[in-house]
């Protein structure tokens, strides 16, 4: 793979296979010096091209703010970025709730309705996939009873609860 143009030093981007290229947005640099604490999110990403063997950079305007850690679904149209989180001035990290969606076609980005929920410091990283009309994201944490997940449904940019009502739903992703 071709390291030209490529999203060099990326940790933890979002990353999804966009029908014919790899799609990559976000994450942190990495260290300023060994063994110290992450930089902030970068505000780019590169999408690569089996074919031609070529990274092109992702355009930035209108993309969701810097992040890492966070989710990535190719829809069959468009990738929708999800989640993850970000510093806040005095270097906290902070879990974001909202995203964006990018369409390979046009090169432009655009944004999503963003999913108002608590935050809850005990909740783990989320469980996100694709059923082929709905992005489902799942808590990740194994609390009894289980916590709500949530489908955001990309044609109406609407979100609706998941009751998680029986068994160990969270479990069992």
């Amino acid at each position: 793979i071709s390291a030209d143009r490529g999203p060099m030093g990326h940790v933890a981007p979002a990353v999804a296979w966009a029908g014919d290229r790899l799609f990559i947005w976000s994450g942190s640099p990495g260290q300023a010096e060994k063994g110290g604490p992450l930089l902030p999110p970068l505000d780019s990403g590169a999408a690569y091209s089996i074919d031609t063997d070529s990274w092109v950079p992702v355009p930035t305007d209108g993309a969701p703010s810097p992040r890492m850690g966070a989710n990535a679904i190719w829809t069959g149209r468009e990738v929708i970025v999800w989640g993850g989180r970000t510093q806040d001035d005095v270097g906290q990290w902070i879990a974001l709730n909202d995203g964006g969606r990018f369409d390979p076609a046009t090169e432009q980005w655009r944004g999503m309705e963003p999913l108002v929920i608590a935050e809850d410091e005990d909740a783990m990283p989320p469980f996100v996939l694709w059923t082929g009309s709905t992005m489902i994201v799942w808590d990740g944490s194994r609390d009894e009873p289980p916590r709500p997940g949530w489908a955001y449904d990309p044609d109406a940019d609407a979100w609706s609860e998941i009751s998680a009502q029986s068994g160990d739903v969270a479990g069992s992703c």
